[in-house]
């Protein structure tokens, strides 16, 4: 909730009546509370205005210029529609803040080994503090002049076991309204981009001696750097790796100086083991989440109402993805095995019609090459016979022959 500053708003408490300490509903900004508590109470029958409103506001916000915003708008993953926007589904219990587990030191190895064993024992871990300001500042200069640039896209929603079929990549914001650019880290007009992936790589790479063999991390992804534009832009509860493609950590880090999730919203919500249970994290500046990517921990963005930024970089376990690989393969190979079995079923098909049109035209020859006392002949040997066809058969004439002479004795009245 936000300080009321909307002069259509009643300066009243929806649930009890009280004109004092209240803040006004920071999705619609059109009714007000004296405390979290109350709104709680009253969401079931706030909820249908609340996102009706919130709708459009955002269908009005949207029709402004890239220019006007300093952003890109609708085409980068904004909602586009008071319908797209009512579609969403988030889960809107009330927050429930964790506190990042400090590690009070930046030396990499003793980071590690706190950050393994809460993996290990948590599925998750939050860290904090371990850049210094300054390379905060210049990490987050370089995102938003990538994010300026204009290179980021609306972020997609993949399919397939390797979440790399472009064919079954679809852009949905009712489902996730961010914009992101894929980076390696390489870049050399992003180093400080470069420089934070580098960190998160060497900290990562220290894992597998704690997890004793239980996951052997072997190589990542290219980092997503991902912008949620404000507008209650977010991404729906969703787990990153259900379909085993060898993503086992997922790395977070965020770059939200002075965030107040309690205005700003943007929360990542966590549900560790698939369970009714949640826990919020923040996406504050010089935060690092770090969770397992599988099933055990589905999670959402909760919708943000300020621009947003974080980076992201996937790690793989080397037995889970080259058996994705190997899976990959076989289903690439099944696929062309299908499509040769096709082909040469076309072929097959093709060659017969050539055969069977060859077959026509010589038949047709021969027929039209037989004299009238040849005719008359045929005609004397098959008439009155109940199987003229039989006749021809003993004589061995093959059927196409056969079709076309019977045919033409009848055209000739000789039948």
């Amino acid at each position: 909730m936000a300080a009321s500053a909307n002069p259509e708003v009643t300066d009243v408490c929806a649930v009890c009546g009280a004109k004092s300490n209240l803040k006004r509903c920071s999705r619609c900004q059109g009714v007000m509370y004296c405390g979290r508590e109350h709104q709680s109470q009253h969401w079931k029958q706030h909820k249908k205005i609340c996102r009706a409103k919130l709708a459009a506001r955002t269908d009005e916000s949207n029709t402004q210029t890239a220019d006007e915003k300093g952003h890109g708008s609708q085409s980068r993953g904004q909602p586009s529609s008071t319908a797209d926007l009512l579609e969403r589904e988030f889960d809107e219990r009330p927050l429930n803040l964790m506190k990042p587990c400090q590690t009070r030191t930046k030396d990499l190895d003793d980071v590690a080994a706190h950050s393994a064993g809460k993996l290990r024992q948590d599925g998750f871990c939050v860290l904090d503090g371990l850049l210094d300001d300054d390379e905060i500042a210049r990490i987050l200069e370089d995102v938003r002049r990538v994010d300026g640039s204009g290179a980021m896209k609306a972020g997609e929603l993949a399919g397939g076991r390797a979440s790399s079929d472009d064919k079954e990549k679809v852009t949905k914001p009712t489902v996730r309204g961010d914009r992101i650019i894929w980076l390696q880290g390489s870049e050399p007009e992003y180093p400080n981009i470069g420089t934070l992936i580098n960190f998160i790589d060497t900290l990562v790479g220290k894992f597998n001696p704690y997890f004793e063999g239980e996951t052997v991390i072997k190589g990542r992804t290219k980092a997503q750097v991902a912008c949620y534009p404000g507008n209650g832009a977010g991404y729906i509860r969703h787990v990153d790796n259900p379909g085993k493609d060898g993503r086992r950590i997922t790395a977070l880090f965020y770059l939200n100086k002075q965030w107040d999730v309690q205005t700003q919203g943007g929360n990542l919500r966590l549900f560790p083991g698939d369970k009714d249970q949640y826990l919020d994290i923040a996406p504050l500046a010089n935060r690092l989440l770090l969770f397992w990517s599988d099933r055990r921990n589905p999670h959402e963005v909760q919708p943000a109402n300020d621009m947003r930024y974080a980076i992201t970089v996937w790690y793989y376990d080397a037995v889970e993805r080259e058996q994705a690989r190997m899976d990959k393969v076989h289903e690439d190979m099944a696929k062309i095995r299908g499509d040769i079995a096709l082909l040469e079923l076309e072929v097959a098909k093709a060659e017969k019609e050539r055969v069977a049109s060859e077959l026509d035209k010589k038949s047709k020859s021969a027929v039209e090459k037989l004299s009238d006392e040849e005719l008359q002949a045929f005609a004397c040997m098959v008439r009155g016979h109940p199987d003229p066809s039989a006749v021809l058969t003993e004589m061995g004439l093959i059927t196409s022959i056969q079709e076309l002479l019977l045919a033409t004795l009848k055209d000739k009245g000789l039948l």
